[in-house]
């Protein structure tokens, strides 16, 4: 068993400055329970499908040319991996500015996490560097389908 300190009880608000007691305690908290496993065919066939939807939908609508006397980054490529039971699409900065600490760099912007029976979740990075889920359960099929 697993035992964690719980959230200490938040004071209330008095007009008075009486000291108020902050009562912390004890609490169980169970095991996660493991994340799935992903199964090679579903590998292959989530790697088959992004690679056609990065190729054919994602390079041509946002990688442009290098821009003259580029200063800011610029997108140079967008590629898919996978860490575990996330399936990421990250994009790669080329940073040609005389103050960058590396000439390029590699962001993730949408995740899709394996949830078990070929369904997954779809995230996005928000800008707060937080994972945003905007789908809890798509199915195979949804992955094959509508590309916009």
């Amino acid at each position: 068993m697993e035992y964690t300190m719980g959230q200490p009880l938040k004071r209330p608000f008095h007009n008075n400055l009486e000291k108020c007691t902050v009562v912390k305690q004890w609490i169980y908290s169970p095991p996660k329970p493991p994340k799935p496993k992903v199964p090679e065919s579903v590998q292959r066939d989530v790697e088959t499908r992004a690679h056609e939807f990065v190729e054919s939908v994602l390079k041509p609508k946002h990688l442009k040319p290098a821009p003259p006397h580029a200063d800011w980054n610029y997108l140079v490529d967008i590629s898919t991996k996978w860490y575990r039971n996330y399936f990421y699409l990250s994009a790669t900065y080329c940073s040609p500015g005389p103050s960058a600490l590396a000439p390029s760099f590699e962001t993730p912007f949408a995740r899709l996490e394996y949830v078990g029976d070929q369904q997954f979740h779809l995230s996005y990075m928000r800008h707060t560097g937080q994972w945003w889920e905007l789908y809890c359960i798509i199915g195979g099929g949804m992955l094959a389908g509508d590309q916009r």
